[in-house]
């Protein structure tokens, strides 16, 4: 085990610990992890700190977790080429806020191009999500609305028609959920952030770039202040 500095909180002690052990091959690609409670004992936390720094080392893929099955190691042939840069952001609560600024730097663009080039069937899709997040919203089940959340931007990002924008993304894409994941506390401020996704589609609808694109800042501006 490493050793925890004074100023290092536990959950990103046990995060930096575990990921240590992977990439020294003490935990090798496809090993199951010990379960929840033994890693608890074993770090001398609660069952609720092991479980968000499993939630990181998932979002940074790092380890998957299979449901009835318990957690593994990912094999590391898979990783991307910003994993080692994505390792070291996902350590602090704190580095979301870069996260998100990284994503207004991406998805302003993305959302300016959808407006240039999407099709009727592009603008059907986006108002599907918004009609299933507004369901989610209704229903007050969160788990639903993140996961339209992050379809969506994956949709725009598609309709942009730029592959190494919509790549970028894609590399991203558990960063973004993780993002949409920590910034959803509560279906208030969902509502506020759905209809920031509504002036985006309004905007592509209207195939007017700068207005997607300032829509695109405004909806991510808002999720950054969250934190």
């Amino acid at each position: 085990m490493i050793a925890r500095s004074p100023s290092q909180n536990l959950n990103d002690f046990i995060v930096e610990d575990i990921r240590e052990k992977v990439l020294s091959g003490k935990y090798t690609p496809g090993m199951k992890l010990p379960n929840e409670f033994e890693l608890a004992e074993s770090y001398g936390v609660c069952r609720y700190t092991i479980r968000e720094a499993v939630k990181k080392l998932v979002a940074i893929g790092i380890l998957n977790v299979k449901r009835g099955r318990g957690t593994f190691v990912n094999d590391t042939g898979s990783s991307s080429y910003f994993k080692p840069l994505l390792e070291k952001l996902i350590l602090s609560d704190k580095d979301i806020v870069e996260i998100f600024e990284a994503r207004i730097a991406i998805e302003q663009k993305t959302a300016s191009l959808a407006s240039k080039y999407a099709e009727p069937k592009d603008i059907c899709s986006l108002e599907e999500s918004l009609s299933l997040m507004s369901d989610a919203l209704s229903n007050n089940d969160l788990q639903t609305y993140n996961k339209q959340d992050a379809l969506f931007h994956s949709k725009v990002a598609a309709m942009s028609q730029n592959r190494i924008l919509d790549e970028i993304l894609r590399v991203l894409s558990d960063l973004v959920s993780y993002t949409i994941e920590k910034s959803s506390i509560s279906m208030k401020k969902n509502i506020n952030s759905f209809q920031g996704h509504i002036k985006i589609v309004e905007a592509i609808k209207e195939k007017d770039s700068q207005k997607a694109a300032d829509a695109m800042i405004e909806h991510l501006s808002y999720c950054k202040e969250l934190f």
